[in-house]
C-alpha cells in the first residue's frame, strides 16, 4: 500500500498559511483524499460531518499550551480512540514530541511540512489503522531470547533474527517488533544503529495510557522493517518493570505485531518471570565452553524451579565451528545439560562484526552466508514450533 493510498485524511491547521502549505504537499499522494479545516482543536468533534468518515487525523497543535494538550488528549483518547492521529507543529523539541507520543499520537511531522515526512507519517498511520481494524482476534507470537551466560550473543541473534522476519513478513503486510527488556544495559538500538531517544522511558512514564497507538509511537523502525522498543538511555531501577506492566506490554504488543521478540536481561525478578511466562517459546542461547554450558544448565534448572514447564524451550548454540573435536564436545555438552541442542548458529566473526558496525542485516554484508542460514533456521524453526502448538491446541479444544 502506498503511503496515502485510499485514505481519507482530515487535517486541522491553525492558520491559512499552514493549511495551504499542507495542501501543496498533499498533491499526488497515491489517491488519498485530503480535507483541510482551519481552526482551533476544540472544533474537532465526532458529530461534525467532516470528521465522521476519516481514516487519519492530522492536528496542528501547540505542545507548550496546556489547554491545547488537554483538548488533544480528549480527541485522541475519547473522541477518536480508533483513528490514528498525526501531530504537527513548528519548532517542536524532542520533549514536545515525546509528550505528544505519550498522549497517543502515532507520529509527528515537523513544520514546514515536506512530502517525504508526510508520506512516512501516513504510511505508519495506515499500518496502525489496519492493525486496529483487524479485530481483537489477532494475537502475535512471543519469542524470548534468554542468555545462558554473559557474552553469548543473544542480543545479536535477536536483532538479526528480527531483521530477517521483518523483511519476510513485510511481504504479507505484517510487522515484527523487538523489545529490549534489559532496561539497564540494553544494546539492541546500538546493534541496529537506531536512535533510542524514545522507548521504554516513555511507556513507563505513562503506564495507564499503554495501548497499541502509544506502543507504535515509541518504537523506532529499522531499514529492514523491524520495529524496536529500545531500552532507555538512562539507567532505570528494575523495580519499575512490574509484573503488571510487563504483562500489559506483551498483551498490547500481541495485538499490534505478528511476532514479538524479547531480548531478556541477565537477571531474574518478578517482571522478567512474567515476560518468560507470557512467551510462546524461549530461545536459550549459549556457547560451547565449560562456563557457557554450566550457566545454561543453571538457567534450565531455574526455569524448572520457577514452574515454567509449560513454555517451550529451545537451546541455541551460537558461534559454533564444525569439526570432529567440536562434534564430540557438542555431544558432551548435551549430556551435561540433559537435553539436545536444537539450533547451531555457525561462527562468522567478520560478517557479524561488519553488520553490527553498520547496524544492518548480515544479508547486506554477505548474501546467503552460512551464518544467515543458521539464524534463519533458528527463528523459522521457533515460529514453526509455535504454530504447530497452536494447531494442536485448536484440535484439542475442538475435540
Amino acid at each position: 500500500m502506498g503511503a496515502g493510498q485510499k485514505l481519507h485524511v482530515v487535517a486541522v491547521m491553525r492558520s491559512e498559511a499552514s493549511g495551504l502549505q499542507l495542501d501543496r504537499e498533499c498533491t499526488d499522494m497515491n489517491g488519498a483524499r485530503f480535507e483541510a479545516h482551519v481552526g482551533p482543536l476544540k472544533d474537532v468533534r465526532p458529530e461534525i460531518e467532516i470528521f465522521k468518515t476519516l481514516d487519519v487525523l492530522i492536528l496542528d497543535v501547540n505542545p507548550k499550551d496546556a489547554s491545547e494538550i488537554a483538548v488533544l488528549d480528549t480527541i485522541v483518547n475519547k473522541y477518536f480512540p480508533d483513528v490514528p492521529v498525526v501531530g504537527t507543529a513548528p519548532d517542536a523539541t524532542i520533549q514536545d514530541v515525546r509528550q505528544l507520543m505519550r498522549l497517543g499520537v502515532v507520529d509527528f511531522v515537523p513544520q514546514p511540512i515536506t512530502k517525504a515526512d508526510l508520506q512516512a507519517a501516513l504510511s505508519l498511520a495506515a499500518s496502525k489503522r489496519k492493525a486496529t481494524t483487524a479485530g481483537a482476534g489477532k494475537k502475535g507470537k512471543v519469542i524470548s531470547f534468554l542468555k545462558g551466560g554473559g557474552g553469548v550473543g543473544a542480543t545479536t541473534l535477536a536483532a538479526q533474527a528480527g531483521c530477517f522476519l521483518a523483511a519476510d513478513y513485510a511481504k504479507q503486510d505484517k510487522e515484527v517488533c523487538l523489545i529490549d527488556l534489559d532496561i539497564q544495559r540494553g544494546i539492541a538500538a546500538l546493534y541496529l544503529d537506531l536512535d533510542n531517544r524514545v522507548g521504554f522511558g516513555d511507556l513507563i512514564e505513562s503506564p495507564e495510557r499503554l495501548d497499541g497507538s502509544l506502543l507504535a509511537g515509541v518504537t523506532t523502525k529499522h531499514e529492514s522493517g523491524l520495529h524496536l522498543l529500545a531500552s532507555p538511555r538512562e539507567v532505570m531501577p528494575l523495580e519499575i518493570m512490574t509484573p503488571e506492566f510487563v504483562a500489559a506490554l506483551i498483551d498490547v504488543a500481541r495485538d499490534v505485531y505478528e511476532v514479538i521478540l524479547i531480548d531478556m536481561p541477565p537477571v531474574w525478578n518478578e517482571g522478567m518471570y512474567t515476560a518468560l511466562e507470557q512467551s510462546d517459546l524461549i530461545l536459550l542461547v549459549t556457547q560451547l565452553s565449560v562456563p557457557g554450558i554450566r550457566q545454561t544448565k543453571h538457567q534450565l534448572d531455574t526455569l524448572h524451579m520457577q514452574g515454567l514447564l509449560d513454555v517451550d524451550v529451545q537451546l541455541v548454540l551460537n558461534r559454533y565451528e564444525k569439526g570432529w573435536n567440536r562434534a564430540v564436545q557438542l555431544k558432551e555438552a548435551e549430556k551435561a545439560m540433559g537435553r539436545r541442542i536444537d539450533h547451531c548458529v555457525p561462527n562468522d566473526y567478520k560478517t557479524m562484526s561488519e553488520a553490527l558496525n553498520q547496524g544492518v542485516s548480515i544479508s547486506r554484508i554477505k548474501m546467503r552466508s552460512k551464518l544467515e542460514k543458521g539464524i534463519r533456521q533458528m527463528i523459522e524453526g521457533a515460529v514453526s514450533t509455535i504454530e504447530a502448538n497452536q494447531r494442536d491446541e485448536k484440535s484439542l479444544s475442538a475435540a
